[in-house]
């Protein structure tokens, strides 16, 4: 679908985009704490980026198959942001605008008044406040268990704990494949400062 935004945006001009993703070391660490299934998830997705023509790092295939399984989650990471930082420079802040899933779950009223304003929804403070105490703010997307920011900052210290030593090093190599490739590590039209 992210892959999709700049052409419906291009195809739409009235509309508007919001790009949510993760900061890289919170990413890494939801991939790792998913094991097995995660690890897997993030090479299919690479494959999937790959044939898109989404990744431009400068490695041939075999280079690609020689990465750590957290380094191909950081290589989709980096394919995703390149996409993201080209899209918001194409269209600009006032019709894209982007958002750390971290400052989502720190600051969701803020983020919710934010994107009605950029939607032009009118949701007023009961509304929003609705929202952030419904099921989007309060379940696990995917067992429909209870799961606020609480269980959530759990979650990433245990998988901080497991798998600390190695996210930091892919971090590390990420951050200088980045640069190598000219990705921008922060991207603009930040929703809320």
């Amino acid at each position: 679908v992210n892959a999709l935004a700049p052409v419906i945006l291009a195809l739409r001009p009235e509309a508007r985009a919001l790009l949510l993703h993760a900061p890289l070391p919170a990413y890494l660490r939801s991939i790792a704490k998913k094991d097995m299934w995660g690890r897997l998830w993030v090479r299919e997705l690479l494959i999937g980026l790959l044939k898109d023509g989404l990744v431009d790092l400068g490695f041939d295939t075999e280079g690609y198959l020689e990465l750590t399984d957290l380094q191909v989650a950081a290589v989709g990471w980096l394919a995703q942001h390149a996409l993201f930082a080209r899209t918001v420079v194409r269209y600009g802040p006032a019709r894209v605008a982007t958002l750390d899933s971290e400052t989502l779950v720190a600051r969701p009223r803020e983020a919710m008044g934010a994107l009605v304003r950029l939607y032009g929804l009118s949701i007023d403070a009961v509304g929003i406040d609705a929202i952030v105490a419904g099921p989007a703010f309060t379940r696990h997307s995917k067992l429909s268990a209870e799961f606020g920011a609480v269980e959530r900052a759990a979650e990433h210290r245990n998988a901080a704990d497991l798998h600390g030593d190695e996210i930091a090093k892919v971090v590390v190599w990420a951050e200088a494949t980045a640069k190598a490739a000219g990705i921008p590590l922060t991207l603009g039209a930040s929703l809320i400062d």
